[in-house]
């Protein structure tokens, strides 16, 4: 009898981004208009096109929750999203503004100014990167695919068919601690 060769596995790791690159991002994005883009994305996972429609008067600060109306979700379902601590002290400077309304990010000029953060931080944009980074650090921090998944409006299935095991539980720990102050 001959041997049976085993199948290769089907998963793919999602590219995120590590905690010294997300620092780095975070750091550099008020420079380039793109804080409000970037820490949105890193820290409640809302899906870019998400961003483009989502008006700044949704972000409830001192409610500490975004709405995400039928009309900006790509599904055209409602959810609400909770605003975490470090979201709270990353996007600080840029409340007064947000809360004046108008968009989250200059659309006409977002595509220069990511090209300038990137060339600040000197690596590559990951595809998806800010939703998948928080996806894998939500997952592995709070266990719970559930809850992750109504945060970024999926399935909890789809949570843990691709981002469980993605980070560990000290590098979640160490991402949703990070802070301005601590950078």
């Amino acid at each position: 009898i001959k041997s049976i060769q085993r199948g290769k596995a089907d998963e793919t790791k999602p590219e995120v981004f590590t905690i010294e690159e997300a620092k780095a991002l975070l750091t550099n994005a008020n420079k380039f208009g793109l804080l409000p883009w970037i820490s949105l994305g890193l820290f409640c996972g809302i899906r870019s096109e998400e961003m483009k429609r989502l008006p700044a008067k949704d972000i409830h600060f001192d409610e500490r929750v975004i709405i995400i109306s039928a009309e900006t979700a790509k599904k055209r379902a409602r959810r609400n999203i909770t605003i975490p601590d470090a979201l709270m002290a990353w996007i600080a400077p840029c409340i007064p503004a947000l809360k004046l309304g108008g968009p989250i990010v200059d659309i006409s000029q977002f595509r220069k100014n990511k090209k300038l953060l990137l060339d600040t931080v000197g690596f590559k944009w990951k595809d998806n990167g800010l939703r998948k980074s928080f996806a894998s650090y939500h997952y592995a921090h709070f266990q719970d695919d559930t809850k992750t998944a109504y945060q970024m409006g999926s399935s909890a299935a789809m949570i843990y068919a691709f981002y469980r095991a993605v980070v560990t539980g000290a590098d979640a720990d160490g991402f949703w601690n990070l802070r301005p102050e601590l950078v």
